[in-house]
C-alpha cells in the first residue's frame, strides 16, 4: 500500500520513510527525489517480528517534520502510518487518543499533538480480523542419549492459532540446515497436533536440529530449534565383586559383542576399581560388590554429581 501511494503521487511530492520497530529508523530521507527508488526501498523492507516502540517512532516523525519546516518542501504535509494496530504497540493509546496510563499519556499524546500541528495524520489499518497462523511450539526427544547409527525419534508440537482447519500440512525436520524428514498433520482451529519424525545420525558430535513449517506471514514462530550431542557409543563399567558376577549384566547390555552395538560394557574386578578412570564411562553397575571404601564412595559421589549413572542394588549370580 505504501509503495502504491508513492507511485500514484505527482513528481513534485517528496517523501520520508520511517520503519516502525523496536528501534525505529529512517529508511528514506527527503533528499531522495526518485519515486521509483523510494518504491524499491519500501518493497525491500521485511516486516519486523517484534513489538514497535511507538513513542520513539513518533518522536522520529516529529523531528523529521520539524527539519522539513526549514526546507523547501510543499506546504501541505501528511503522515501516513501503516500498522496492524497490535495491542502491544498501540494499547497505550485508546480510540479517543488518550493514553491508558499517566506515563504513556504524557509521551504518546504530546507527540501526536506535536505531529498534528505540523501535518495531517492518517492511520491505515493493515491487519486482518483473524489472520491464519500456524506455530511450532515444541521439539524434543525422549531419548536420554543419542548415538551414531541408531534411529532417533523427535516429537514436534504445533498449534493452529487461525480460524480454519489445516489439512495435510507439511512439517520438516532439518539437521545442520539440511532437510532429512517430513510428515504431514491435520490441525483443527485453535488446536494442537504432533508430528513424529525420525533421523539416524552418521557422525558424532554436536548437531543443530530445526522443525519448520511454511505458508503464513508470521515467520518468527514457524521454526523451533534443538541442539543435541551425538555419542559414538555409550560406555558402561561393570564392577564384578566375584568371578563372573557381572557376566549377565554385560550380556544383557550387549548380547552380541561382535555386532556394532551402541552400548559397550567393560567388565573389571572389584580390586581394579581404584585404578579405573570413572569419567571414561557413562554408567557404572556394581555386581555382588559387598562394600565400598570411603575413597571409592567419594569418587562415585563426584561421578554421579557430574551426570554419570549409578544404578542402585546388586545382581546375584544364580546358584
Amino acid at each position: 500500500l505504501a509503495a502504491e501511494m508513492v507511485e500514484s503521487t505527482g513528481p513534485a511530492d517528496r517523501f520520508s520513510v520511517i520503519l516502525m520497530s523496536s528501534v525505529p529508523r529512517m529508511v528514506v530521507g527527503a533528499e531522495v527525489l526518485d519515486h521509483a527508488d523510494i518504491r524499491r526501498q519500501i518493497e525491500s523492507l521485511t516486516q519486523p517480528q517484534t513489538g514497535a516502540d511507538l513513542s520513539a517512532t513518533l518522536a522520529l516523525v516529529r523531528d523529521t517534520l520539524s527539519q522539513k519546516a526549514s526546507q523547501q518542501v510543499p506546504d501541505r504535509k501528511e503522515v501516513h502510518i501503516f500498522t496492524d494496530l497490535q495491542r502491544v504497540t498501540w494499547g497505550k493509546v485508546n480510540d479517543s487518543g488518550a493514553a491508558t496510563d499517566r506515563t504513556s499519556k504524557s509521551d504518546a499524546d504530546s507527540l501526536l499533538d506535536s505531529i498534528g500541528k505540523l501535518a495531517a495524520i492518517n492511520i491505515i489499518d493493515v491487519s486482518s480480523p483473524r489472520p491464519a497462523n500456524l506455530a511450532i511450539t515444541n521439539i524434543g526427544s525422549s531419548e536420554p542419549m543419542i548415538t551414531v547409527g541408531r534411529d532417533v525419534t523427535f516429537d514436534v508440537t504445533l498449534h493452529n492459532f487461525g480460524p480454519e482447519r489445516r489439512s495435510a500440512y507439511p512439517v520438516e525436520l532439518l539437521v545442520d540446515n539440511v532437510a532429512v524428514a517430513e510428515r504431514t498433520v491435520d490441525i483443527q482451529p485453535d488446536g494442537d497436533a504432533s508430528a513424529r519424525l525420525t533421523h539416524r545420525f552418521t557422525s558424532a558430535g554436536s548437531h543443530t536440529l530445526a522443525a519448520r513449517v511454511t505458508g503464513d506471514h508470521l515467520e518468527i514462530d514457524n521454526s523451533r530449534f534443538l541442539a543435541v550431542t551425538v555419542r559414538k557409543e555409550i560406555r558402561v563399567l561393570c564392577v564384578s565383586g566375584r568371578e563372573s558376577a557381572a557376566k549377565y549384566v554385560a550380556d544383557a547390555l550387549n548380547p552380541d559383542p561382535t555386532a556394532n552395538s551402541s552400548i559397550q560394557p567393560v567388565v573389571i574386578s572389584e580390586s581394579d576399581l581404584a585404578d579405573t578412570q570413572l569419567t571414561d564411562f557413562d554408567c557404572i553397575f556394581f555386581c555382588n560388590v559387598a562394600q565400598l571404601t570411603a575413597s571409592e564412595a567419594l569418587r562415585l559421589t563426584r561421578f554421579a554429581a557430574g551426570g554419570g549413572g549409578v544404578p542402585a542394588g546388586c545382581v546375584r549370580e544364580p546358584a
